[in-house]
C-alpha cells in the first residue's frame, strides 16, 4: 500500500515525536506544519517533516531513527551554516525525509539555550490526530524568516515567504505581540 504524501508526512511528524517522545528527548516540529497552523504560508502539502531536537540528545535521538531504519541522506558536502544544523534522513520505505535540526542558522544565542527558550514557550498541535509540540508564533515567525532570508535571491518559493511575513504578517500583529517577537 502506497502512503498519499501528505499521509506519508503527517506520518513522519508523528514518528519523529513519538521517538523522541520514547527516548526523553525534546523536540518541536517547526516550519511546514507550525507555520501553516500559526498562518505564516499557504497551506500546501509538506515535502519532509522538520523537527528541531534538542542539541544535547541528538546523538541519541539520530541513532535510535536508524535503528528504525532511517538513515542520512547522502549528498554533496555544504558549506556555511547549512553544513551542521540538520541531517537529513530517509527511509526506503518513506516517501518523505526527516529532517532532524540541532540548530537554526540565524539565532543569535547558543543553540541549546534557543532551544530552552523555544521549548519553554512550545505548543500543542495536531498533526494526523497526534498531538506534537511546536514552537509558539513569535518563534515560528522567526524560524520562517531565518529560514526564507537564507536563499530569497535563490529559491522563489523563500522570496514569495519573506514577503507574506513583511507585508501580511508582521503589520498585522499587536504591540504586545510585536515586542514578545522582538525580545525573542
Amino acid at each position: 500500500m502506497r502512503l498519499a504524501a501528505a499521509d506519508a508526512v503527517e506520518l513522519a511528524h508523528a514518528l519523529a515525536i513519538d521517538v523522541a517522545r520514547e527516548l526523553g528527548v525534546r523536540a518541536l516540529v517547526i516550519k511546514g506544519p507550525s507555520a501553516q497552523a500559526h498562518g505564516l504560508r499557504p497551506d500546501r502539502v509538506c515535502a519532509d517533516a522538520d523537527v528541531l531536537i534538542a542539541p544535547d540528545d541528538a546523538e541519541a535521538y539520530l541513532a535510535t531513527l536508524a535503528r528504525c531504519g532511517w538513515h542520512e541522506r547522502a549528498s554533496a558536502a555544504a558549506f556555511g551554516p547549512k553544513s551542521v544544523h540538520s541531517v537529513t534522513l530517509i527511509h526506503g520505505g518513506w516517501p518523505c525525509d526527516i529532517d532532524a535540526h540541532v540548530e537554526f542558522p540565524g539565532f543569535l544565542a547558543p543553540a541549546p539555550e534557543v532551544f530552552d527558550e523555544l521549548w519553554a514557550r512550545r505548543q500543542p498541535l495536531a498533526i494526523g490526530g497526534v498531538h506534537v509540540d511546536t514552537v509558539d508564533r513569535s518563534a515560528a515567525i522567526l524560524i520562517a524568516a531565518l529560514h526564507a532570508l537564507r536563499t530569497p535571491a535563490q529559491t522563489q518559493r523563500h522570496a514569495q515567504e519573506i514577503q507574506l511575513l513583511v507585508d501580511q504578517v508582521l503589520p498585522a500583529i499587536g504591540d504586545a505581540d510585536r515586542e514578545d517577537l522582538v525580545a525573542l
